[in-house]
């Protein structure tokens, strides 16, 4: 796999997880969607996903020798503090709701195998509130065969 091969298998992954929340894949421009859930007057949750890839490392594909690319994703998850619910919705802890958000998307990316991408455990990693929002990242290392 190249690293663009990486990138655009790992993408998507992130565009299959099933959840509706806005994502702003890093490197491109702010999609309209992430712009209302952010700075919106009913702001909503929302990600940012980042693939970091490390250097090359001699490696093995099956009996031949190859290149072993490391990297990781981070998910950073976004959930606004001061959510008042619409008439008729139920309260929510959104400290809560950040946490599972986070849970799902480490789900759906732990232990995964694509070719000869792999990931490994995932980590839900908690990050001070900053500006009105909860922050999760999601954490996920992986190994990709070249």
């Amino acid at each position: 796999m190249d690293y663009s091969d990486i990138q655009l298998v790992l993408e998507r992954k992130m565009a299959e997880w099933p959840g509706d929340i806005p994502v702003w894949l890093d490197g491109t421009i702010i999609p309209e969607s992430v712009k209302e859930a952010r700075d919106g007057v009913r702001r909503a949750p929302w990600l940012r996903f980042v693939i970091t890839l490390s250097r090359a490392r001699a490696g093995e594909i099956a009996d031949k020798p190859g290149r072993l690319v490391p990297g990781s994703i981070a998910i950073e998850v976004y959930y606004p503090r001061n959510q008042i619910p619409l008439p008729g919705e139920p309260s929510v802890n959104p400290a809560f709701q950040c946490a599972r958000l986070a849970d799902q998307l480490a789900k759906h990316f732990e232990f995964w195998q694509e070719g000869h991408l792999t990931t490994h455990a995932t980590s839900n990693v908690y990050v001070e509130p900053e500006d009105d929002w909860y922050r999760r990242n999601v954490v996920t290392d992986f190994d990709a065969g070249c």
